[in-house]
């Protein structure tokens, strides 16, 4: 038979329940704060879950939806409430278990990106409606006022081109949402275990610490799985299977991000070691990957750096 809860963690919860709907409805309403509040939501989940475990978290997440429910309809909030408790959840969990920062951000990466179907899944099923292809048609209808705009100030040619490869790019991004929604996935748990982190220091816990960004580093074997991946793709073309060429070109898509990232951690040890200031390594890592020719050099030297550890030959002590 489950324990009684006590009045301290109601009292704790009723505060972070109501605590996450005013930054849910302050992301919702306020204009130019969603963007920073999406990465906030979770954390009052993170920190009952850490303090109370799970069957307070639930019930914290179950007043939260009430709550939403009343300002942004049932549907609306289930989806938040969904969104939020998954992050927070298994980001409290690990914090609580003093998982390492690798595995916590992989467990989170999981979360948000199961919820997140979820979330489409309720949305196909109670409303009939398909948010994925509303951001396209909203897509493809902001190219075409450009392009109108263009047209009526005479330079429709000079943008014909740029139009071409935007059209080009909304129609590979139907192919690669498996591999763009597992990298949303990724971006949200980082910066939700980063402010999540913050938070719980304040708070008086220690969080398992991410590596110094110079040391980050791909385990060996994804090198084996971009193999495997390549040959899917290949594979899938040759054979004319379009499932196995949708299926490599995500898992391509997604592992050249990670390769780059470590191509620019890569750079940002040698730039560290030959003493450059911190704030121009961060300014000239910001724009170099923008460059077509330096992010694919970047790109290979996160691939040879995974293959041969690139950063051994001038590694003399711990980077900065």
């Amino acid at each position: 038979m489950a324990r009684p809860m006590g009045t301290r963690p109601l009292v704790e919860g009723a505060l972070l329940a109501a605590i996450a709907v005013v930054i849910i409805l302050a992301g919702t309403y306020i204009p130019l704060v969603g963007p920073v509040m999406v990465f906030l939501w979770p954390v009052p989940i993170v920190v009952i879950q850490l303090r109370r475990g799970l069957r307070v978290s639930l019930l914290v997440l179950a007043v939260t939806c009430l709550a939403l429910s009343a300002f942004l309809g049932p549907v609306s909030a289930v989806t938040l409430v969904i969104s939020l408790g998954a992050a927070g959840i298994v980001l409290g969990e690990g914090v609580r278990r003093n998982w390492p920062a690798s595995w916590v951000l992989a467990s989170g990466t999981a979360a948000v990106a199961a919820a997140l179907l979820v979330t489409l899944g309720v949305s196909l099923w109670v409303l009939h409606i398909n948010p994925i292809e509303l951001q396209f048609e909203a897509l493809q209808r902001s190219l075409e006022i450009t392009a109108g705009l263009y047209e009526r100030l005479g330079a429709g040619q000079a943008f014909a081109p740029a139009r071409q490869a935007m059209e080009e790019a909304i129609a590979a991004s139907r192919y690669l949402l498996p591999a763009l929604l597992v990298m949303g996935a990724a971006f949200n748990a980082f910066l939700n275990y980063v402010v999540g982190s913050a938070v719980l220091a304040r708070l008086g816990h220690r969080p398992q610490p991410l590596p110094p960004f110079a040391r980050w580093k791909l385990p060996l074997g994804v090198v084996f799985v971009y193999a495997a991946a390549l040959g899917m793709l290949v594979g899938g073309q040759r054979l004319k299977v379009g499932f196995l060429e949708v299926a490599g070109s995500n898992v391509i898509t997604a592992l050249n991000l990670a390769f780059l990232i470590e191509g620019i951690a890569v750079a940002y040890f040698y730039l560290s070691r030959l003493s450059v200031p911190k704030w121009f390594r961060i300014l000239i890592l910001v724009y170099l990957p923008f460059g077509p020719l330096v992010g694919q050099l970047l790109l290979w030297a996160g691939m040879l750096d995974v293959a041969i550890d690139l950063r051994r030959f001038a590694r003399q002590g711990q980077a900065t």
